[in-house]
């Protein structure tokens, strides 16, 4: 098993997390004043997403290096 895809597999159980900090976001803003750190559910996945992400797009122009 090489770190690609083990990326692969660690950005799909990231986006899971995230889909589940979304929606349990919108849940909240059904109440009058949602707490403010509700919003960290989906941010903080949201981050790893991006960095997690990058790194697949980029590595195959990495590796061919």
């Amino acid at each position: 098993m090489n770190w690609t895809h083990r990326f692969r597999v660690f950005h799909r159980w990231v986006s899971i997390v995230f889909t589940l900090g979304f929606v349990a976001n919108l849940a909240a803003w059904a109440f009058p004043e949602p707490p403010v750190w509700i919003g960290l559910f989906a941010l903080v996945p949201l981050l790893v997403l991006l960095i997690t992400g990058l790194w697949l797009f980029a590595a195959p122009y990495v590796q061919r290096s």
